[in-house]
C-alpha cells in the first residue's frame, strides 16, 4: 500500500473507529504541517495531538512511482484482543494509544496486511511498523505529542511525552 493510500486507509480507520477520545483526524496536508508530505493529525477532545507521520519503504527492488502500484494479498492478520483506549483522568496515555492503533490495524481485516508491531525497544519511543504482502512496510511514526494549547515549533519532533 503506497503511502497516500495507507494515509487515507488509517485516517478512515481512525475516524471510523468512534472512539470518545477522538475528536478529530486530519492529515498534515489540510492541517498545513509541511515537514512530510504524509501524516495525520489525531486531536483528542482534550485538546492534545498525536501527528502521526508516515514514511513507507518500497518492496526489495524497488518500484516506480510512475506506474500503477502492484497491490498483493494474503490471509487477514488473526485479529488481537482491543486493549481499549481511553483518556486517563483527561490524559492521553501515548503508550495505551500506541497499543491500540496497533491493534485497531491489525484488527482491520486487510488482505494487504502481512504484519503490524509497536515500536518498543526502537530509536523512536512510540509508533507502528505495517508490513504488507507486496514487501513494503510502512511506518508511523509519533512525530510530535503535544499537550491542550501547545504547538509543534515548541517541541523538537520525535521527542513524544508519556502523557499529554
Amino acid at each position: 500500500m503506497r503511502a497516500a493510500r495507507f494515509e487515507q486507509y488509517l485516517r478512515d480507520l481512525l475516524s471510523g473507529s468512534a472512539n470518545p477520545a477522538i475528536k478529530d483526524v486530519v492529515t498534515f496536508a489540510d492541517a498545513g504541517h509541511k515537514a512530510s508530505p504524509f501524516g495525520l493529525v489525531v486531536t483528542f477532545t482534550t485538546g492534545a495531538r498525536i501527528y502521526l507521520q508516515i514514511v513507507r519503504t518500497s518492496a526489495q527492488g524497488g518500484e516506480s512511482a510512475d506506474k500503477p502500484e502492484v497491490v498483493k494479498t494474503g490471509d487477514v492478520l488473526a485479529p488481537v484482543p482491543d486493549p481499549g483506549f481511553a483518556l486517563e483522568s483527561d490524559r492521553v496515555n501515548v503508550r495505551a494509544f500506541e497499543a491500540w492503533l496497533a491493534a485497531l490495524v491489525t484488527n482491520s481485516g486487510s488482505e494487504e496486511i502481512q504484519g503490524v508491531r509497536t515500536f518498543s525497544g526502537k530509536t523512536h519511543r512510540f509508533g507502528v511498523e505495517v508490513s504488507f504482502y507486496n514487501g513494503a512496510r510502512a511506518f508511523v511514526y509519533f512525530a510530535h505529542t503535544l499537550g491542550p494549547g501547545q504547538d509543534v515549533g515548541a517541541h523538537p519532533a520525535f521527542a513524544a511525552k508519556d502523557v499529554i
